[in-house]
């Protein structure tokens, strides 16, 4: 179970005051099952559910020049509730026989959505159920390598901010205003992969297909003022072709390198209709604008780590996605690095780590929208370069393994940004 609020006042000269205080409450129940059959095969079953509810009030406080008293403006002020029920189960089934092994699986998942507005004085509600299959080929050519296939389904939900209705003002000319409609986007994924794994290094080479339906895409249309309003809708599908290298090498017991590069061509298939105003006749008028696109892009991690006896171990993170273009979006570059560096004290009960997140300060999501009758460049970056020291001190007895599992923590934790990800406004 967890609960969490967040606040946030913001002073604009020429906007004005805008307030926004969000509440969720929400807890998740799963249970899951084993069942071992002969040496190779299990079958395992489970269930969950994840139920979370958000409360937002947004309210917009304007101001005569020279006046002390704050106004509410009530064209740009709601309170709102978002709540989600996510109910599902699974069940996988894994065998071997010789040098071939599969593990084949099925998971249903049932998602309970309302989304209610004060000021618009509604209620809706989405429902939907979805079947998601998944099947694993494995082949053992020899001891220390593989041929790997794979299929599998997924779903991408619209968070609650992308279904709320109100317009939330960003500045004096930018809105954002949530799509009830907006539904999820499915993707599946083919892969055909190859695995081979030696005593000091190891590489994953793939290819791999996929296709996804209905993504969400953020659509900029401007009123006679010039005033621009951003919402995600659902368009058309998106094919993606490519070839990904995992990599790991271990050139000393006290160095480590690991990462991914990945390069694909993408396709995005859609079109969008609005409603606009005729300059000469005053008229509505209804447009469709071609949003295909396609292009040729790259994205690359690497983790490397020295581990110096007595002394320190450091560690870099770094991530980098190419440009790309994305409906009415042109897409910078992104990249940032992370440092960390710890040293083991008090005879390993305690460990002192300095951590430097985006050393450069450079991880940003820069863009440009282009649309018949504006144009926008925009940055946003999620939170500037930070420092951080810590001391921690483990009363456990075993040290070692202590050590160990944070170890693989920390390799697991590269806090790297979503380069799938679009953000609107």
């Amino acid at each position: 179970y967890t609960t969490e609020d967040s606040d946030s006042d913001i002073y604009d000269s020429k906007l004005g005051k805008s307030l926004n205080f969000n509440n969720r409450k929400g807890f998740m129940v799963k249970s899951d099952y084993v069942l071992p059959f002969k040496e190779g095969s299990q079958l395992e079953a489970g269930v969950r559910t994840d139920y979370s509810k958000t409360e937002t009030d947004f309210s917009l406080k304007q101001t005569e020049y020279g006046a002390d008293s704050w106004i509410l403006d009530p064209n740009y002020t709601d309170t709102t509730q978002y709540e989600e029920n996510t109910l599902s189960a699974y069940v996988q089934y894994g065998n071997k026989f010789g040098n071939f092994s599969f593990l084949a699986g099925l998971r249903e998942e049932t998602s309970i959505i309302k989304v209610q507005s004060v000021k618009e004085n509604s209620t809706i509600s989405k429902n939907y159920t979805d079947l998601f299959p998944t099947l694993h080929l494995n082949y053992n050519l020899t001891e220390k390598s593989q041929l790997q296939l794979s299929y599998s389904r997924r779903i991408d939900r619209p968070r609650s901010r992308m279904l709320i209705p109100y317009k939330n003002l960003s500045d004096d000319r930018n809105t954002f205003q949530g799509n009830p409609d907006l539904n999820p986007s499915y993707t599946d994924s083919y892969e055909l992969g190859f695995n081979i794994q030696q005593r000091t290094w190891g590489l994953t080479p793939s290819v791999y297909y996929q296709r996804t339906d209905g993504p969400f895409q953020p659509i900029t249309t401007s009123d006679a003022l010039g005033n621009l309003n951003t919402m995600p809708v659902n368009i058309g599908y998106e094919n993606r072709y490519g070839g990904e290298l995992s990599y790991s090498i271990t050139p000393y017991k006290w160095w480590r390198i690991f990462g991914e590069f990945n390069l694909f061509q993408y396709e995005n298939f859609g079109s969008n209709t609005y409603t606009t105003t005729d300059p000469v006749t005053g008229l509505p008028v209804e447009k469709t604008e071609d949003l295909d696109r396609s292009g040729f892009a790259w994205r690359a991690r690497l983790n490397t780590s020295v581990r110096l006896p007595d002394l320190f171990n450091i560690q870099l993170q770094g991530d980098y996605m190419a440009p790309r273009e994305v409906g009415q979006n042109n897409m910078k570059e992104m990249y940032g690095l992370n440092l960390g560096i710890s040293r083991d004290v008090l005879k390993g009960q305690g460990t002192i780590l300095f951590n430097i997140q985006d050393i450069f300060n450079s991880r940003m999501r820069k863009s440009e929208t282009f649309g018949e009758d504006f144009y926008r460049y925009s940055e946003m970056q999620w939170r500037p370069r930070q420092f951080t020291l810590s001391f921690t001190y483990r009363f456990s007895k075993d040290v070692k393994n202590d050590r160990k599992n944070r170890q693989r923590n920390e390799r697991g934790n590269n806090n790297n940004f979503d380069i799938d990800e679009i953000e609107i406004m």
